[in-house]
């Protein structure tokens, strides 16, 4: 059925090689597009299905009410235009006054800063400027899904580095396996922190390694940071671009989808140097024309209004991750690491025996539960699952008490 699905596609005679690419990755039973496909069709004939897939928490919570306050009077106020310049100018100079505050990195907000839609965006306009087709693109394995198909689009090459995995479920940066894949081809290295989806933060020290093999061999890192306000036990996340030789050769990217509940406005930005910035404010000129003014809005209240909403959204999601993860790992056969930051867990289920597809189509058959299958994340995120723990309480609640049924279900021997 997936070769059958994939081969189709493969057969479209219009269809660019790049795109054709990002079908036929170089690993697994199933590639990731069709085991997507496969699952969200299969979804769509489940009733009553719990869903802990989402990427982002408005489902249950909303944004600070200051913030919508912000963009009910930007509507009043006939906000319908494209975004003022002192709009955009505003929203910049706050996005490097808490860049410089939070991280200690001063940034020009005119030039280093780029306003684009989502942080999708600018990796877009990352890869779009500094990748050619034959580059070799570094990536984390397990990271960030769509990343493999998106640098696939490019006609570059994934060259995955495993992360270890020193206890089921939790695992840990590797300096050697990145050093050992770096190539004269090496044109950057793309990564998630904390990681999405296993849920770890980068050390300085670690950060400082990655950059010395960046600074030596000459090439870029480009850095997710969605999830930079959404951190539990008290930690803080390291920036790479803080490392002494980093900051001209990295790209960092943000958004205010994750902690602040405002994916539907699309409103992130890139911080880089004023070279790669001038190219990315082109960019995004070209493809979109402009960003959502209501957006630039909200972005703008959230980084000046009062900060108490998001302090206490995040408390409210440590308990959340706290309920989930600790029931996960009542479950036989599951481990499940407790994450530093972002808001999934990310368990081993290598002792049910089954691939992470099959086991995402079992769950969600069986037990009504739709979760994201770990191959999707990269091959050495096979044995895993994703999900959710940003979703309503109830949720969490039945969801995990379906998935104990259905793996009580299982055959022994598969455990």
């Amino acid at each position: 059925m997936a070769e059958e699905w994939t081969t189709k596609r493969l057969s479209i005679r219009w269809l660019s090689e790049g795109v054709k690419s990002s079908f036929t990755p170089e690993y697994g039973k199933y590639t990731q597009s069709w085991s997507r496909y496969r699952l969200a069709q299969l979804a769509k004939n489940v009733k009553d299905a719990v869903d802990l897939t989402p990427g982002t928490s408005r489902g249950y919570d909303r944004p600070a009410s200051h913030v919508i306050e912000a963009v009910q009077k930007a509507i009043v106020d006939k906000a319908f235009d494209y975004p003022s310049s002192r709009l955009t100018s505003d929203l910049r100079k706050a996005i490097s006054e808490r860049y410089e505050s939070k991280y200690g990195l001063e940034t020009d907000p005119q030039t280093e800063v780029c306003l684009t839609v989502g942080a999708a965006q600018g990796i877009d306009c990352a890869l779009k400027i500094l990748v050619n087709p034959g580059d070799e693109v570094l990536m984390m394995d397990p990271d960030y899904g769509p990343y493999e198909p998106h640098v696939r689009y490019y006609q570059a090459k994934v060259v995955p580095v495993p992360l270890d995995e020193p206890k089921p479920g939790e695992y840990r940066f590797n300096l050697e396996q990145l050093r050992k894949r770096i190539t004269k081809r090496t044109k950057l290295l793309l990564m998630s922190n904390a990681n999405n989806p296993a849920g770890f933060l980068y050390t300085k020290e670690e950060n400082e390694a990655i950059a010395e093999i960046a600074i030596k061999n000459d090439f870029f890192v480009v850095a997710d940071h969605v999830s930079e306000e959404i951190l539990f036990d008290g930690r803080t996340l390291h920036n790479i671009a803080t490392v002494p030789g980093m900051k001209e050769r990295t790209v960092v990217c943000s958004s205010f989808s994750k902690a602040h509940n405002l994916s539907g406005f699309r409103i992130g930005y890139a911080v880089a140097n004023s070279e790669v910035i001038e190219h990315m404010n082109t960019i995004v000129g070209c493809t979109t024309d402009g960003l959502v003014t209501p957006g630039c809005v909200a972005a703008l209240s959230a980084l000046t209004g009062p900060q108490d909403w998001i302090r206490k959204h995040v408390e409210d999601l440590q308990k959340r991750r706290d309920l989930m993860v600790d029931r996960l790992n009542k479950m036989n056969g599951v481990a499940c690491f407790r994450p530093h930051g972002i808001y999934w867990a990310f368990p081993s289920i290598k002792g049910l025996g089954m691939p992470s597809h099959d086991f995402a189509e079992y769950l969600l058959a069986e037990g009504k539960v739709n979760v994201r299958p770990g191959v999707w994340y990269g091959q050495n995120g096979e044995g895993h699952l994703r999900i959710s723990f940003c979703v309503d309480w109830e949720w969490i609640k039945k969801g995990m008490d379906r998935m104990e049924t259905a793996v009580a279900k299982l055959p022994a021997k598969g455990r």
